[in-house]
């Protein structure tokens, strides 16, 4: 999700974005566009799940998902690819 603020006569135009998982707020980012505040909000959440496991992600975020098919890796979960 992201959203721009307008300018005001003190403060330039800025933008906020954040990355949702399961109604918790994973990664947010504040910039002068919506581009690069998803950008920064992107950043911070692979930083918080690279490396984690599917059973992390699950008992940090309280996941309860079932995917399909045979066990996945968090990347596969998450959709990034690598």
């Amino acid at each position: 999700m992201a959203d721009e603020l307008p300018a005001d006569n003190v403060n330039p135009a800025m933008a906020l974005a954040g990355w949702l998982v399961h109604n918790q707020m994973l990664a947010d980012g504040q910039a002068t566009s919506a581009r690069y505040a998803k950008v920064k909000a992107s950043l911070q959440a692979w930083d918080k799940l690279n490396g984690k496991t599917a059973a992390e992600f699950k008992k940090e975020y309280g996941c309860e998902c079932k995917a399909s098919g045979e066990k996945k890796g968090i990347e596969e979960v998450a959709g990034i690819g690598i």
